[in-house]
């Protein structure tokens, strides 16, 4: 009788050891999949500071000429 509690808390100690492990996997995954998006919005973001500057600097380009054009 005392045997198979031992085996029956042995057996639970067991479940919950890999319950455990396969949640620090899941949490890891997720990490992961967390930090991934945060580098892919960072690039977004410089990207879209790039092309702004671009657009801004062709306004000013066109602003420019446009100008010229209505001096001469």
């Amino acid at each position: 009788m005392v045997e198979d509690f031992e085996n029956e808390y042995l057996e639970e100690e067991a479940r919950a050891r890999a319950a455990a492990d396969e949640d620090g996997i899941v949490d890891e995954v997720e990490e992961e999949d967390a930090l991934r998006m945060i580098d892919e919005e960072m690039m977004n973001t410089a990207i879209a500071k790039h092309d702004a500057r671009k657009l801004k600097e062709y306004a000013h380009k066109m602003d420019g000429n446009q100008r010229r054009e209505e001096s001469n």
